[in-house]
């Protein structure tokens, strides 16, 4: 290293210190690419046993064959647009398999340096793919148990009317897509949006959907509500509301008012409506409302049904 380089260097640490201190790899490269600077977690952490063994030598080089593309490619994007974040597998100087998440920092002139920050993710990669697996097993499991409830209630109902067998699998079906949305977010959280619209899309087109809210993640145990509750109105309106003819239109609202979340159900453009006479079990399961909240109101206005439907905001978000 010459005087010139010695002199950025020593500039660049003195003005990235706490950044050199933290406890992931960090280095510094001049603006060709090769390494100047090591800090000594990063050392330990690399399995590098003296800063000699890497210095001056071309960072990408560290990396496996079929990696330096990716890491070239990262120099030139930091150079342009400042900072670059990639993944990326790189074993230590003793062979330890290790994965990468590393950030390429453009250092600004007169330096023309670069800061690399490289975070060994090894362990949370693997409990990902460990969740990974852990859920597709568990989504398998539960489309088996879906089919043997189907099939139990196919020979325990095989005297019942043929429309009741076909609304109970319907609402097995809306279930089982709530689950399957749910199991795509590791069980999590789901966007309200999103469940809205798997569970409609099932009973019409799109386009008579209208639907607005503010993006909230929904909790698993309210998305279930909620997916029940959507496909009971939704199946009413495909016998005797707006959803009965293609000239029908469905407006889906939900807001947050203080401390609750409000769900607005608007038909209009259907036949003339008129209150059931009598009610079932849907009817039952709607005016248990979200999460239980029993918070419903009804108007079967001639124009079409409205509905709105109001539950504890803390049950429905997710915390």
């Amino acid at each position: 290293m010459n005087t010139s380089d010695s002199a950025i260097k020593e500039r660049v640490v003195d003005r990235h210190a706490a950044c050199l201190a933290s406890q992931d790899c960090v280095k510094i490269l001049d603006g060709s690419g090769t390494i100047q600077f090591f800090n000594e977690e990063g050392l330990a952490i690399m399995e590098i046993d003296d800063l000699a063994m890497v210095h001056g030598r071309y960072w990408p080089e560290l990396w496996p064959e079929e990696s330096r593309e990716l890491l070239e490619s990262a120099l030139d994007g930091a150079r342009s647009n400042g900072v670059v974040t990639l993944v990326a597998d790189c074993p230590t100087a003793k062979g330890t398999d290790k994965t990468w998440e590393v950030t390429v920092a453009s250092i600004p002139a007169p330096s023309g340096h670069y800061c690399v920050i490289s975070r060994d993710i090894t362990d949370r990669q693997a409990r990902e793919q460990q969740k990974t697996l852990l859920m597709q097993e568990l989504s398998h499991r539960m489309k088996n148990s879906f089919s043997m409830v189907q099939a139990i209630a196919e020979q325990t109902f095989q005297s019942a009317a043929g429309d009741s067998l076909r609304t109970f699998h319907a609402r097995l079906a809306a279930l089982g897509s709530a689950n399957n949305l749910l199991l795509q977010s590791s069980w999590s959280a789901t966007p309200m949006r999103g469940l809205v619209e798997r569970v409609l899309r099932v009973e019409a087109e799109p386009d008579q959907f209208d639907l607005s809210g503010p993006d909230i993640s929904v909790a698993p145990d309210a998305a279930l509500s909620m997916s029940l509750l959507l496909h009971e109105m939704a199946t009413n309106a495909v016998k005797y509301g707006a959803l009965s003819t293609p000239a029908g239109k469905v407006r889906v609202e939900w807001q947050v008012e203080g401390s609750h979340f409000v769900l607005h159900w608007k038909e209009t453009d259907g036949p003339a409506v008129e209150a059931p006479e009598t009610t079932g079990f849907g009817s039952r399961l709607i005016g248990l409302g979200i999460c239980n909240s029993r918070d419903v109101s009804i108007a079967f206005d001639p124009a079409g049904v409205q509905a709105r439907f109001r539950a504890p905001l803390a049950d429905v978000r997710d915390s």
